[in-house]
C-alpha cells in the first residue's frame, strides 16, 4: 500500500511540474510575442511537451491564458491596500502609491503590451478589470480623509496608468523624477480642492 501511495504522489508531482512548465512557457512567449501571436505549437516547443499534453491540462487557449495570468500576477506582485499600513498622512500615502505602481511598471514593461490585447481575450479582460479595480481601491485608500472629489480620483487613476509612466520615461524623465512629478501633481490637485471647500 505504501509503494502505491508513493507512485501516486510522484504522478501528482509530475503532473504539477508539467502544468507549471506549460504556464511558465506561455508567460515567456506572451512577453516575447504577445498573446494573440502565441500558438499551442509555440507553447509545446517551449515547454517540451506534446500539444495533446497541453490540452489535457487546459481545454482551450482561454484556459491557458487564465492560468498564465494568475502566474503573472503572482510574479508581478501588484501592490495592495496593506502597503499603507503604518503610514501617517496624505503625502506619505500618495507618494507610496505612485512609487509602488511605477515600480511595478518598471519591473514589467510587457504588462502594457499584454493589456493592449484585452479585448481579444476574455481572460485578459477579466485580469485587466481586476487590476483597474485594485488601482481604484489603492487610490481611495491613499486619498483617505482628504475629501478628494470623484474627478480627483479619476485624474489619479489616469495619471497612475502604465501608459503615462511609459510616456514620461520615453520623454527622458527618469524613474524617480517621474514618481516625484506625478506625486506633486496629485497632491496639488487634492490640496487645491481641499482649500476650495
Amino acid at each position: 500500500m505504501s509503494p502505491r501511495r508513493y507512485r501516486m504522489s510522484q504522478r501528482a508531482a509530475s503532473t504539477e511540474d508539467t502544468r507549471r512548465r506549460i504556464v511558465e512557457a506561455t508567460f515567456a512567449l506572451h512577453a516575447e510575442k504577445g498573446v494573440a501571436a502565441t500558438t499551442f505549437r509555440d507553447i509545446s516547443e517551449r515547454a517540451d511537451v506534446g500539444i495533446g499534453t497541453i490540452y489535457q491540462h487546459f481545454p482551450s487557449y482561454e484556459h491557458v491564458i487564465e492560468a498564465c495570468g494568475k502566474h503573472a500576477f503572482a510574479v508581478m506582485r501588484p501592490p495592495h491596500e496593506d502597503i499603507f499600513e503604518g503610514t501617517t498622512g496624505l503625502e506619505q500615502r500618495v507618494r507610496l502609491l505612485v512609487r509602488e505602481l511605477f515600480a511595478l511598471y518598471q519591473r514589467f514593461p510587457v504588462f502594457g503590451r499584454i493589456r493592449d490585447e484585452r479585448h481579444q481575450f476574455e481572460a485578459i479582460e477579466r485580469a485587466m478589470t481586476s487590476e483597474e479595480q485594485n488601482r481604484r481601491t489603492l487610490i481611495a485608500a491613499a486619498f483617505r480623509g482628504a475629501r478628494a472629489s470623484e474627478r480627483s480620483r479619476s485624474l489619479a487613476f489616469a495619471l497612475l496608468d502604465m501608459d503615462v509612466y511609459q510616456s514620461l520615461r520615453h520623454c527622458g524623465i527618469e524613474h524617480d523624477a517621474a514618481v516625484d512629478e506625478i506625486t506633486n501633481v496629485l497632491l496639488a490637485r487634492v490640496r487645491s480642492k481641499r482649500r476650495a471647500t
